[in-house]
């Protein structure tokens, strides 16, 4: 998966998260309150594994990054 689609997963997960926050603290029954409780659960976990797999992904390409920058150095010194 795209490193932009993952950043777009985590910033949209924030924002499910900020409003089943707000049906939790706003349920008007204890049946309302369980079943934003479960929503906001079960967006923590999609969060948590978005999250998870975008800071796995940027070290990836960070560790390719620098591997291409040390080639590229490599190739400029020659010893003759």
């Amino acid at each position: 998966m795209h490193r932009l689609d993952l950043c777009l997963f985590v910033v949209f997960e924030e924002a499910a998260l900020r409003v089943s926050g707000a049906l939790v603290r706003h349920a008007p029954t204890a049946d309302a309150l369980a079943f934003a409780a479960q929503i906001v659960f079960y967006g923590l976990a999609a969060y948590g594994a978005y999250l998870s797999r975008r800071d796995l992904r940027q070290a990836v390409t960070a560790d390719d990054t620098r591997e291409h920058s040390v080639n590229e150095l490599m190739k400029g010194t020659t010893t003759s």
